[in-house]
């Protein structure tokens, strides 16, 4: 499958994020997600360039696992407490090492809003990207 069919801007995925899920397996390994026309995260190649393909593979099946699980146990991840000391409760989060997904769940769907490297600095990530 060409690369071109695999961009998808970060509305798509927030709007999409239970079908991406299921389906990112049948579409290859990589999904470049997008913010104002500039990709922003492609996990599995940023994996696979520090720690190997084998290695990048793996925790991206990982992620996979753990996201469909949310379908049906929508509220078993924690608050993240970088939100929980803003006194916010609207997110959760679970991971998949090195992997941080922090979603909500609304009207019997999960929204994925960020997936990042969980050493990052959350705080300001989670402050640029949920609460701007």
């Amino acid at each position: 499958m060409k690369l071109a069919t695999q961009i998808r801007p970060i509305s798509y995925l927030k709007a999409h994020a239970s079908e991406i899920v299921r389906d990112l397996g049948a579409r290859g390994p990589s999904m470049v997600i997008t913010q104002n026309g500039e990709a922003k995260a492609d996990i599995h190649a940023n994996i696979a360039e520090q720690d190997g393909v084998v290695r990048a593979d793996r925790v991206l099946d990982g992620i996979r696992d753990v996201l469909s699980k949310l379908g049906s146990f929508p509220g078993r991840g924690e608050y993240p407490p970088e939100l929980v000391s803003l006194g916010i409760h609207e997110f959760r989060q679970i991971h998949y090492k090195p992997c941080r997904m922090i979603y909500r769940w609304a009207d019997d769907a999960v929204y994925v809003m960020v997936a990042a490297d969980g050493r990052r600095d959350m705080q300001l990530l989670l402050q640029r990207r949920l609460l701007a």
